[in-house]
């Protein structure tokens, strides 16, 4: 699956005390006002270099978007548009919720 060497973290869970969406950003994300608590679950996100190009997005479970539309995805897409990073192949992400 994996080309090269890959990361993997653990993205913490939190869940909203209070959530109040207190208007739009310039680019339609929302403007929110919320209270949050950590909590003891985290995901695994492992992100590597592939064979294949392009960007890939996996998940454990179904439902999630696993396109341009994935949050993983457009933050990787950010990344490597900023930091101007050219590399043969592609990446793949994959998260395991929990």
């Amino acid at each position: 699956m994996y080309r090269q060497n890959r990361v993997a973290v653990e993205a913490p869970a939190k869940i909203n005390l209070h959530l109040d969406i207190t208007g739009a950003r310039e680019d339609g994300y929302h403007l929110l006002d919320t209270v949050m608590q950590a909590v003891d679950l985290s995901d695994l996100v492992v992100v590597g270099r592939t064979a294949a190009p392009g960007t890939r997005v996996t998940c454990t479970r179904s439902g999630v978007q696993e396109d341009e539309r994935n949050l993983a995805y457009k933050a990787a897409a950010l990344l490597i548009g900023a930091a101007g990073l050219r590399f043969d192949g592609g990446l793949h992400i994959h998260i395991d919720k929990s």
